[in-house]
C-alpha cells in the first residue's frame, strides 16, 4: 500500500508541476517590453526590458537606472541596477512574470536596496 500511495503522489505532483509550467511558458516566454512600475503603492516610472539581458528605467523623480536581468524557468525575474543617476547601484528588483506584467498589486515583488526593502510591481504597456 505504501508504494501505491507514493506512486500516486508522484504522478499527481508531476501533473501539477508540469501543467502550469508548460502553459505559463508559452503565454509569456519573454520579459522584453515596456512597463509602468509601482513602488510601495506609488506610480514610480517606466521600465524597458530588452531581450538581450539588459534593462533601463526612468523614475518620476528624474532618476535613471540601467542594468542586467535574468529569468528562470519558474518565471521569476531579477533586475540588477548596475548604473544609476540617483545612487541605486546594487539595488535589485525581484518579481514573477505574469500575463499583465511583473508581480501584481495583490502579490508584489521585492525591490531590495542596501538600505531598505520595498514592494513593487509592473504593468506591461508593450511587449517585445
Amino acid at each position: 500500500m505504501r508504494k501505491l500511495r507514493i506512486s500516486l503522489w508522484l504522478v499527481a505532483a508531476g501533473v501539477i508541476i508540469s501543467g502550469p509550467l508548460s502553459v505559463s511558458g508559452a503565454a509569456f516566454a519573454s520579459a522584453a517590453g515596456t512597463y509602468n512600475f509601482v513602488v510601495n503603492g506609488n506610480p514610480s516610472g517606466t521600465m524597458t526590458i530588452s531581450s538581450a539581458g539588459t534593462w533601463s528605467d526612468s523614475w518620476t523623480n528624474g532618476t535613471v537606472d540601467s542594468g542586467t536581468w535574468k529569468k528562470n524557468y519558474m518565471m521569476q525575474i531579477m533586475l540588477k541596477v548596475t548604473i544609476s543617476s540617483g545612487g541605486d547601484v546594487g539595488c535589485v528588483f525581484h518579481g514573477r512574470l505574469n500575463k499583465t506584467g511583473i508581480s501584481t498589486a495583490a502579490k508584489p515583488g521585492r525591490y531590495v536596496c542596501p538600505s531598505d526593502v520595498n514592494k513593487w510591481y509592473a504593468v506591461t504597456t508593450t511587449s517585445g
